[in-house]
């Protein structure tokens, strides 16, 4: 059997995963670390929101991967990566014009979060789109 003619199906994920996205609320504790210490790396935790994504993959577990499903997860991810560049660009456009003329470390500071916010919420809107994009199609083959 060659490869053109294998199904395939999605990986079978728990929704539960998408509890690790709780490890998010640790980037709290970068305002008190940095409070005491002066350390910042607590802020990167805020990327775990991301995580909240596999709530979605769990969702989607076992689903045929046909040529539909390509396309929406291209559809997705483009659209999310979208969405991430933008909001990159927006965090070093205003941290970097605004904020270092006023403080260097708080623009860094913010730098960080937005950047760990950004990338939390282009993994979550990958699975997410995908699943509306996959029972959208799907809910149109019904009618």
């Amino acid at each position: 059997m060659s490869d053109k003619n294998k199904i395939t199906r999605t990986k079978k994920i728990n929704p539960l995963f998408g509890l690790l996205g709780m490890f998010g609320f640790l980037g709290f504790m970068g305002f008190w670390t940095y409070k005491t210490s002066g350390l910042v790396f607590p802020f990167i935790f805020f990327a775990f929101f991301g995580f909240f994504g596999f709530y979605y993959a769990g969702k989607m577990s076992d689903t045929l991967m046909d040529e539909r499903f390509y396309e929406n997860q291209a559809k997705a991810e483009k659209k999310a990566n979208k969405i991430t560049f933008i909001m990159i660009w927006l965090a070093l456009l205003i941290t970097g014009n605004y904020l270092a003329q006023f403080n260097i470390e708080y623009a860094f500071i913010a730098l960080l979060i937005l950047v760990s916010l950004a990338f939390a919420l282009g993994f979550f809107m990958s699975q997410y789109l995908l699943y509306k994009y996959d029972h959208e199609s799907f809910d149109d083959c019904e009618e």
